[in-house]
């Protein structure tokens, strides 16, 4: 297993997730609020010392993840670092086993968070962006319903940010263009709030921005 140091850089650079030195090898509820949920979703793009490293990324939330099962079980902590565990398998093209992961977190998250706590809405997100990439478009939408029911307002603005892009790709799927723009507002209005913490998800914005145009054939403001 890496270090905590190690672990805690690993965590910043993949997820923007940031551990304090205690929650590193057993995060505490509190630390929970700050796993994957209110901070910027930096990834591997805005960490060029990690590109090439994602094996390494995986090998470590699982060591740690395996260590929090054995000494504390479910909980909100354990509930987060299984959805760090996915979104780090999302992007090493692990669909699959990501959305196990998820679906986990999500109801342990329920359970001990709340069904509208930040922690469960961000495992949601992976969760729905994990079924998207496998096609499974029925179940996305049984998760987006969820997240449907939620005022955003009270979301953090890095989540949001999430939220509306993977809303934006899935209305996009749907042939509701009208509401695929309108999350890829809300996603710009995001990263215009977040300032430059937004640069990471620059990328995912405009790959929906290209989408969107291509179904179109008109343009939209950047």
């Amino acid at each position: 297993m890496a270090p905590p140091r190690r672990l805690g850089y690993i965590s910043w650079c993949v997820l923007g997730v940031q551990l304090s030195p205690a929650s590193n090898s057993r995060p505490s509820a509190h630390a929970t609020q700050f796993v994957g949920v209110h901070v910027c979703d930096f990834t591997v793009r805005g960490c060029p010392r990690l590109r090439g490293q994602l094996a390494e990324a995986e090998a470590a939330f699982a060591s740690a993840l395996a260590l929090r099962r054995e000494a504390y079980g479910p909980s909100a902590a354990t509930a987060a670092l299984i959805g760090n565990c996915a979104r780090t398998l999302l992007k090493t093209g692990k669909a699959a086993q990501a959305v196990q992961l998820a679906e986990e977190a999500a109801a342990m998250a329920e359970t001990h968070a709340g069904d509208t706590s930040p922690l469960t809405i961000s495992v949601r997100v992976t969760l729905a962006e994990g079924l998207f990439l496998l096609q499974r478009f029925d179940d996305v939408a049984s998760v987006l319903d969820l997240l449907a029911a939620v005022d955003t307002a009270t979301m953090p603005v890095s989540l949001d940010l999430r939220a509306q892009v993977m809303l934006g790709k899935w209305h996009h799927q749907r042939g509701d263009a009208k509401a695929a723009r309108a999350a890829h507002d809300r996603a710009r209005a995001a990263m215009d709030t977040l300032g430059p913490a937004a640069e990471p998800m620059r990328a995912d914005v405009e790959a929906l921005r290209g989408r969107i145009q291509a179904s179109q054939g008109s343009d939209i403001n950047p």
